[in-house]
């Protein structure tokens, strides 16, 4: 008998595209939700576009990113543009129930379709609607378009990225795709509680401007405090000296330390042993703080003796919080994560094979599961259409000949 997951039971109907929506509701598919992935190919996720290409050949089906935030998730293909369009998709709300429905479209888009939550509220009162956007639903800025990158620049993370004596730098991809999915599913999550407790549905509003700008708490509670502005350092911190990226021997090889406390600082010194960790410019947090560039320097000479993996397993023994700046290999055959099954290798179905991560956390009683990858458009028309639905075969071939159901 297999293990039950979590959300065994919640059905939803996932109308996202791009990052952000997608790994929201691959959370709930990978604990057990029956998730339906709304697509077209009129309108193609460009996400699915973007390499690299499981089995190394080109196509919109074969798209790491794409296949791997919609594992788990069955594929309908609706052309939402044809009269019939919206109709269909009212009937599937009202045929198959669904208790959730996720959307990241500019706001007024599903309401263009009649699938705005006021709408799908009179066919399903109880349902969690999800929305997510750049600016949120309402407000001066909701109806400006874009993609994590706008977000990110917009709540400060580039201006916080880079050196002092350089511009603002980009942070790797649409920064705020990848930093707002925990803030929705905990709020899905929450809704779902609610909705047990009261019988209510609720309809979730995340701007992705606000749950990226939510990281910078601290920072933004100082500049009301003190009127002090925090812009690019580095990767120096405010609070841990050293705090910084190392090199090591071999190209670009490279080892994050940071020494919270002087307990650590004392464990660093009798790792490197050499008497300039004596020096008196040293000796105290304040005074590593005035002196910070001449440490990095010496600090950095130190390092470039070792090979990273090897200074970072001593480092740790020792009681120094180090670890190796990894690229995508070492993520691969990081023992930390093989030792909890990570990443698993998966078949696609146009060939191939590629690794599929875990979520990031793991619950021991509802665990996890990556059963399939995700896909052509409307590979699960007749499932999701017959057997979720309940549509009859006559209607379902009036709605291909009108091109409402897309067949890949």
């Amino acid at each position: 008998m297999a293990e039950k997951r979590v959300f065994d039971g919640i059905k939803v109907l996932d109308f996202t595209w791009a990052a952000i929506g997608p790994l929201v509701a691959r959370y709930l598919a990978m604990h057990g939700a029956t998730v339906v992935k709304v697509e077209s190919q009129v309108h193609i996720d460009g996400v699915r576009m973007l390499p690299p290409y499981i089995g190394g050949k080109v196509s919109i089906n074969a798209g790491f990113l794409a296949s791997e935030a919609n594992i788990n998730k069955y594929a309908l293909g609706i052309n939402l543009a044809k009269p019939k369009g919206p109709w269909t998709m009212k009937e599937i709300v009202k045929r198959w129930q669904p208790d959730i429905i996720t959307e990241n479209f500019t706001p007024k888009t599903m309401s263009k379709w009649g699938l705005d939550y006021n709408s799908v509220k009179e066919i399903k009162s109880d349902i969690i609607f999800f929305s997510s956007c750049q600016m949120g639903q309402d407000g001066i800025w909701s109806d400006y378009p874009g993609l994590g990158h706008l977000a990110a620049a917009m709540a400060g993370y580039f201006e916080m990225t880079g050196w002092p004596d350089r511009g603002p730098s980009v942070p790797f991809g649409a920064f705020s795709d990848f930093v707002c999915p925990p803030l929705a599913i905990s709020a899905v999550i929450a809704a779902l509680e609610y909705r047990r407790r009261t019988g209510k549905g609720r309809h979730i509003d995340l701007s992705q401007l606000e749950g990226a700008v939510s990281f910078f708490s601290p920072l933004i509670m100082d500049f009301f405090a003190t009127g002090r502005q925090t812009t690019r350092q580095g990767n120096r911190d405010e609070a841990f000296i050293p705090h910084g990226v190392y090199p090591c021997q071999g190209e670009e090889r490279w080892i994050a330390i940071s020494v919270t406390n002087d307990v650590e600082w004392k464990a660093l010194c009798e790792e490197i042993s050499s008497h300039w960790c004596c020096d008196e410019r040293f000796s105290t947090f304040l005074l590593r703080r005035v002196n910070e560039d001449s440490l990095n320097q010496l600090l950095s000479a130190w390092t470039q003796e070792f090979i990273a993996e090897e200074l970072m397993s001593r480092l740790q023994k020792a009681g120094v919080p180090a670890a190796v700046v990894q690229n995508s290999a070492d993520l691969y055959e990081d023992p930390h994560l093989a030792e909890r099954t990570f990443f698993r290798i998966m078949e696609h179905p146009e060939g191939g094979t590629c690794p599929v991560m875990r979520v990031p956390f793991q619950m021991s009683k509802t665990p996890d599961s990556r059963e399939r990858l995700f896909t052509a458009i409307g590979r699960d028309n007749e499932y999701v259409m017959r057997e979720l639905a309940g549509f009859s075969d006559e209607e379902i071939s009036e709605l291909v000949i009108d091109g409402v159901v897309e067949v890949s």
